[in-house]
């Protein structure tokens, strides 16, 4: 047997086998032979007619046999001798089949994707250091107190001050400049908090001072970036009227106020753990951020071969997540792209886009971790289980026990591999402390 083996684009092999004709009339002997044993000629039992008239009647579905027969076994000889690993199935072609006669057909299959790396080490990147600072924990409880405040009347007449909850009704009048509104009908309706915002663009600056029932008109500029792609750049004229006025009425910073959170008995104490959340999340976030750098540079520079089922079937599971997360429950990926204001085309490369990094990140960090030997030890995975047990309030054996259940150890020790093979990424790049910033400062980056 001969084998052309030819490596194509996307991780796809062809190849084409030539059979010798002694192996194609050895299994076609075979084949009619054991036909013989229960065919049915006229003139004769069962079983019993000779060789000739058998072959004569069945010689097409014996042919049928052997082609099937010989394309299994020598394709999964040729696997083995070239050393291959399909993932898909392979598709067969050949011209003709003819007894007496070396059989040739060509097998085209997709095989695992490859990934041929360049530098994963001495990478240069910058890291930024936050420093947490006193007026960043007092941001983050002043944010908590006012998550936690109440609301209260306020006095007839009232106007809205700072920190008032005010309920807007608005109307867009540059879409028609000569018609009024006849009822509230016309309006759309929202809550903002008076002086909140500084932005141009939001109604927060706009009411403070203002009455119940009070219109005023507004005209402002949306930035060229604004989310809403129909209001981005463009001028725009609101007429705005206070339909509520409500007082907010924020928890004071004291005792009281940390011991209604449930979790701390003094305020010093919430400062102190408000320190070292934001100290633990700040540090978790720059060195997360340095190593997707790391990461996303090693990419770039690498070579890959991915077979096109492979993106297609991670492609299916994005857009299956993505239903899931939007709660569209659309098959059709159109009228799906259509309700999320994209195109069809816009979509599509969304998807492949995301596939294709997905893909290549669990590749890349799976090389990185077989060239440098990177494993999980019995005593990672039992450090990984105690962690999450306590973090769920649970035994340990009672966590064994879940993960065994929702068949996950593999999926864990998987994750774990990639967080190792991530800090080693990153124990082994050129890092570039950046000038210490406050916690707001890098908040206001994000």
């Amino acid at each position: 047997m001969e084998i052309k083996e030819r490596k194509l684009q996307n991780s796809t092999v062809e190849f084409e086998i030539s059979v010798p004709v002694d192996r194609i009339n050895e299994e076609y002997s075979k084949v009619i032979k054991n036909i013989q044993r229960t065919a049915k000629v006229d003139g004769f039992r069962a079983g019993k007619a000779p060789l000739d008239l058998v072959e004569k009647k069945y010689k097409e579905k014996a042919q049928e046999q052997v082609v099937e027969t010989i394309v299994k076994n020598t394709y999964f000889e040729a696997l083995d001798e070239k050393k291959l690993h399909p993932i898909t199935q392979p598709k067969i072609d050949f011209e003709e089949f003819k007894i007496d006669k070396e059989f040739k057909y060509k097998a085209v299959f997709e095989v695992f994707p490859t990934v041929e790396l360049k530098d994963y080490k001495n990478i240069s990147v910058e890291e930024k250091q936050v420093v947490v600072k006193d007026d960043d924990v007092k941001f983050e409880i002043d944010s908590l107190r006012d998550k936690h405040a109440t609301l209260s009347d306020k006095e007839n007449g009232s106007a809205a001050e700072k920190t008032d909850q005010v309920k807007v009704k608005f109307r867009r009048l540059d879409y028609d400049k000569d018609s009024k509104p006849e009822s509230d009908q016309n309006f759309s309706e929202m809550n903002v908090i008076a002086g909140k915002s500084d932005k141009e663009y939001d109604f927060d600056g706009y009411v403070t001072g203002m009455k119940k029932d009070e219109e005023k008109t507004i005209k402002f500029k949306y930035p060229k970036d604004f989310h809403v792609e129909d209001l981005a750049g463009k001028k725009v004229e609101y007429l705005i009227k206070i339909a509520d006025i409500k007082k907010r009425n924020i928890p004071a910073a004291d005792d009281e106020f940390a011991k209604d959170l449930g979790e701390y008995e003094t305020f010093e104490e919430l400062k102190q753990k408000t320190k070292e959340n934001l100290e633990k999340y700040t540090s978790q976030k720059t060195k997360g951020d340095v190593k997707s750098e790391i990461l996303k540079k090693i990419i770039e520079k690498a070579s890959y071969d991915i077979p096109l089922s492979l993106i297609e079937s991670e492609k299916n599971s994005i857009f299956s997540r993505m239903q899931q997360r939007m709660g569209f429950q659309i098959a059709d990926r159109n009228i799906f792209a259509q309700a999320m204001g994209m195109k069809e085309e816009e979509f599509e490369k969304r998807l492949e886009d995301e596939a294709l990094n997905s893909i290549k990140t669990t590749i890349t960090l799976s090389e990185i971790a077989r060239v440098e030997k990177i494993e999980v030890t019995d005593e990672d995975y039992k450090a990984y289980v105690t962690d999450l047990s306590e973090k769920n309030k649970k035994s340990y054996d009672e966590m064994l026990k879940l993960i065994e259940q929702n068949k996950a150890e593999q999926n864990i020790k998987s994750e774990q591999i990639f967080d190792k093979t991530l800090d080693f990424i990153y124990n082994n790049a050129k890092i570039k402390m950046l000038s210490p910033i406050s916690a707001k400062e890098f908040m206001d980056i994000k």
